[in-house]
């Protein structure tokens, strides 16, 4: 199967191929086009995403924005619905977002799983794993070639910006001991507790 190179990349940093890889790829590309994210350009612009799956490694390399840079955010809803917007320059509350939407169940591989069965608990033959991957390949090799109108559905929707720290400041939980974002602490009887700590002083 003929796979872009900047597909190939992404495969190599996130370790395989699969079909929700391949539909980060294709959003990816939406988000380029429509919008002019790029790496260069991450910078300016956050992510939303409502699943965690491979797909947010591929939008996260193809994008620049990441978890790690406070402009990818995902919260894991199931869907692969993904929101593009550019933080404000003044005061408005509000921006105008990208919204694409996954709506061609072609990632789904239900059909595979028996054999996905057999496969974690070690018992798949060869001819198994060769169905498989077959069934990958032809899903991942569909989403690559349909057009975006048959695999998303693209809107503008008003979104209010996450919010991001600029800097953290850290301090060690007064009950366990580990450093915790002092933002992220919970005030107690005269102590910082991490969250953890926390909850199960309340238990």
């Amino acid at each position: 199967m003929a796979v872009p190179v900047p597909l190939l990349n992404i495969v190599y940093y996130h370790g395989h191929l699969c079909p929700e890889l391949a539909v980060g790829y294709r959003v990816g590309l939406v988000a380029q086009k429509e919008l002019g994210l790029t790496r260069e350009t991450a910078k300016d612009f956050f992510v939303l995403a409502e699943n965690m799956t491979s797909a947010i490694d591929a939008l996260q390399f193809m994008t620049g924005c990441t978890i790690g840079n406070q402009n990818f955010f995902a919260y894991d809803l199931g869907k692969h619905v993904y929101y593009f917007g550019s933080f404000p320059a003044g005061s408005e509350p509000r921006q105008e977002a990208l919204r694409v939407a996954l709506i061609n169940p072609i990632v789904d591989l239900s059909c595979q799983g028996e054999i996905e069965k057999r496969i974690v608990a070690g018992r798949a033959s060869a001819a198994d794993l060769e169905e498989y991957q077959q069934a990958i390949d032809d899903a991942v090799r569909e989403i690559l070639s349909i057009p975006d109108e048959s695999l998303f559905v693209k809107s503008r929707v008003s979104l209010r910006p996450p919010q991001t720290a600029c800097r953290r400041d850290y301090i060690k939980c007064s009950c366990c001991g580990e450093v915790v974002a002092v933002q992220k602490t919970v005030v107690g009887e005269d102590e910082l507790l991490c969250q953890v700590c926390a909850a199960r002083k309340i238990v």
